[in-house]
């Protein structure tokens, strides 16, 4: 067997969400919205990191339903999480991709979503200016620290302080994202910032920021990062959700290639962000693993994890039922058809 048939038949024992079986597809949507909360920069709208940008980058979702006259549509979302829960209370949006705590917050406020995929992990990272004495996150205790507040960040800042034995309650956390955040611990406005890979390459690089934080090479720490449909949606295209699904999953088992990591690496780079930038995240890491689409039984274990964490830290007030809230039948379908 080879490797990708290897990658695609490792789907272990989940409790999936099946699909109806008498379910009947209706008539085929004119329009589908795809929303994220990845942008690059000089002001493009492309993501990265993912199977979920790789195919916007390469209009994948354009090519596959252009013979059915369907309309495909991208927003970007500049306030991430909380923007995108609102264009799905909405039904403004019907796919995107989010990172785990703003799903665990739209579900747990009534955001009607599933999880169809996963699309990858994300690393977080502490950067202090250049010329900071400190060397390790205990050393800015009572220090400014920039947060993206209800972002993956987030949730993986709080887990790596947990595990530290800190507490967020230790810092004077600043509400702010990776671009201002930037500018502020250039300014010295801020002793540190937690930011995404792509952000931290930047500073360094710059000579702005050196990092003494990251959570390359500990997958306990790394966030999590779904493609979701709006349940809605689901019920009345359920066709149109496998084929999306087909085009993901499609992306992920090209991209587990190793000797496509280079091509990947240089797709994601029209974000305008270097593929050394890429390199540098996942330097270390698990690179075929990263790019599963698939939840294992321990990575349901984290999402469930993280959804107490966001329930003890009030930011949500109900809990989730994780394997109801995944459905993955539609990757078992395509494993089933998968060359």
């Amino acid at each position: 067997m080879n490797l990708q048939k290897k990658f695609y038949y490792s789907l272990v024992a989940l409790t999936v969400c099946a699909l109806s079986a008498g379910a009947k597809a209706s008539p085929k949507p004119q329009e589908i919205r795809f929303g994220t909360p990845i942008s690059g920069i000089n002001g493009s709208k492309l993501g990265y990191g993912n199977n979920y940008s790789s195919a916007q980058i390469k209009q994948d979702f354009e090519k596959e339903f252009s013979k059915d006259n369907i309309k495909i549509t991208w927003y970007s979302y500049k306030n991430a999480g909380p923007g995108i829960n609102e264009a799905l209370a909405n039904n403004q949006l019907d796919f995107t991709l989010l990172g785990d705590l703003p799903a665990i917050i739209g579900k747990s406020r009534g955001v009607n979503t599933k999880i169809i995929l996963s699309s990858g992990t994300n690393n977080v990272y502490l950067v202090v200016p250049i010329k900071s004495s400190a060397n390790s996150i205990a050393d800015l205790k009572e220090k400014k620290i920039g947060i993206f507040k209800g972002t993956i960040i987030h949730l993986q800042a709080v887990n790596v302080l947990k595990s530290l034995g800190l507490e967020e309650r230790d810092f004077k956390e600043i509400n702010t994202d990776s671009a201002l955040g930037s500018v502020q611990l250039a300014s010295g406005q801020l002793d540190g910032l937690w930011t995404t890979s792509s952000a931290a390459y930047t500073l360094v690089h710059k000579g702005i920021g050196k990092i003494i934080f990251s959570t390359r090479n500990q997958p306990e720490l790394q966030g999590q990062v779904f493609t979701l449909v709006r349940e809605s949606f689901a019920e009345q295209y359920p066709e149109i959700v496998q084929r999306v699904v087909n085009v993901l999953a499609g992306e992920s088992q090209w991209a587990s290639t190793p000797s496509n990591q280079d091509a990947v690496f240089q797709l994601w780079a029209r974000s305008g962000y270097p593929a050394d930038s890429f390199k540098f995240d996942y330097e270390g890491n698990d690179f075929m693993r990263a790019q599963s689409p698939i939840l294992t039984e321990h990575e349901f274990s984290i999402l469930d994890k993280n959804i107490k964490l966001a329930r003890d830290l009030k930011l949500i007030k109900k809990d989730i039922d994780v394997k109801g809230w995944v459905d993955f039948s539609y990757l078992q379908q395509y494993n089933k058809t998968a060359p």
